[in-house]
């Protein structure tokens, strides 16, 4: 019985072997984002990884994942610096026109913060797509953010799917914390064990990869 369980044909051993896999992407992706201006290229070589994971090709996960890591670092930096540059500023342009409240014009203090808002709202849509879509082709950064904003909108069924996705792994880490009892640094931790790998994992198992079929 143990023996069939551990054989390496047997699916208890090929999920702990994929689990296992996730984890150590995971901490890659963690440690290799720690300086901030490196999670773009952290996060497109966490998913050229899971690409190849998800195709159950062979491979040594971590050189794989330093490999594209490197190959992506500058187009990945700079689609990363620039989202976060838009984001940063239409973030603090929502805050400031929060403080000034009735400061300004209601009408136009309006029609600031809407226009503000669909920016944010696309900038944080283009950032959904751009990162799997730098791991799996080669287009120069503009094409990239420009083909990442307009799938975005086109294929919006297939963008709502993966808003689902990204947010099943932290709301499973909160469902298992409240129904074990365990606290919010428990369910933290679950999360950043193994979540944002198994996000992408499901996100290229799931949406992407039906988007891929549609699109290819």
């Amino acid at each position: 019985m143990l023996t069939q369980l551990f054989s390496e044909d047997s699916r208890f051993y090929r999920f702990m072997s994929k689990l296992w896999d996730l984890i150590v992407l995971n901490i890659l992706w963690l440690v290799t984002s720690i300086p901030v201006i490196t999670v773009g290229a952290s996060t497109t070589a966490l998913y050229a990884s899971v690409y190849l994971a998800a195709e159950n090709k062979e491979g040594y996960l971590v050189r794989r994942f330093f490999t594209e890591f490197k190959k992506n670092f500058k187009q990945a930096t700079a689609i990363w610096l620039i989202l976060l540059l838009a984001g940063g500023v239409m973030t603090a342009d929502l805050y400031i026109m929060g403080v000034l409240g009735t400061a300004v014009n209601q009408a136009l203090g309006g029609v600031v913060v809407g226009v503000v808002t669909v920016v944010l709202a696309a900038v944080l849509l283009t950032f959904l797509y751009a990162f799997p879509m730098q791991a799996r082709y080669e287009n120069k950064v503009a094409q990239t953010l420009y083909k990442s904003f307009i799938f975005s909108i086109l294929h919006f069924g297939y963008t709502f799917q993966m808003i689902g996705v990204i947010l099943l792994p932290f709301g499973t880490s909160l469902i298992v914390g409240l129904v074990t009892g365990m606290g919010w640094s428990w369910c933290c931790l679950f999360y950043l064990l193994a979540g944002v790998s198994a996000t992408a994992y499901w996100m290229v198992k799931g949406p992407w990869k039906r988007l891929h079929k549609k699109i290819e």
